[in-house]
């Protein structure tokens, strides 16, 4: 079992970096939701290098994986669950425990992926809305941060009526 050993510890370092991605995903929403998006392109630097952490960590994953899956007789690109069904304890539970874990960290990196996604065409919502005042008035905006883009006020820069 030790190839199973080995697939553990890559599990290990799977979680570990998924983690870190939260992190990361977490740091460039505060960095979003702050407005302060000087620090926006080096946030997102450390997500794409998270990303391509987990990629390398994903692939060191699945060698040890199909390996262990061919001494155990089973198809090379079997599931984790397929593969702890056919290994004896404490490898099987140590193995479904990785597997909760994981599908854990990744619910939690696509719930912050999409807060981000969210806080991003908002923050492009009121770009457009400031390059607009240049034109023809200024926007209104909705409770939830939101340009009405029905709703435009005319811009006076100058009242010429004074």
């Amino acid at each position: 079992m030790e190839t199973a050993g080995e697939l553990s510890v890559r599990l290990w370092e799977e979680r570990s970096v998924l983690d870190k991605l939260a992190f990361k995903l977490e740091e460039q929403r505060l960095v979003l939701a702050s407005g302060r998006h000087h620090w926006l392109e080096q946030a997102s630097r450390e997500v794409q290098d998270a990303v391509g952490l987990l990629d390398q960590a994903e692939q060191e994953r699945a060698t040890v994986s199909s390996r262990l899956a061919c001494e155990l007789g089973l198809w090379p690109h079997s599931n984790l669950e397929t593969l702890a069904s056919a290994l004896p304890n404490p490898w099987d539970e140590l193995m479904l425990a990785h597997r909760a874990a994981l599908a854990e960290l990744l619910a939690k990196v696509q719930r912050i992926a999409s807060v981000n996604k969210e806080l991003l065409l908002k923050s492009q919502d009121v770009v457009a809305a400031a390059l607009g005042l240049l034109g023809s008035g200024a926007p209104q905006y909705g409770r939830d941060g939101g340009v009405c883009p029905d709703q435009v006020t005319p811009l006076r820069l100058l009242d010429m009526s004074v």
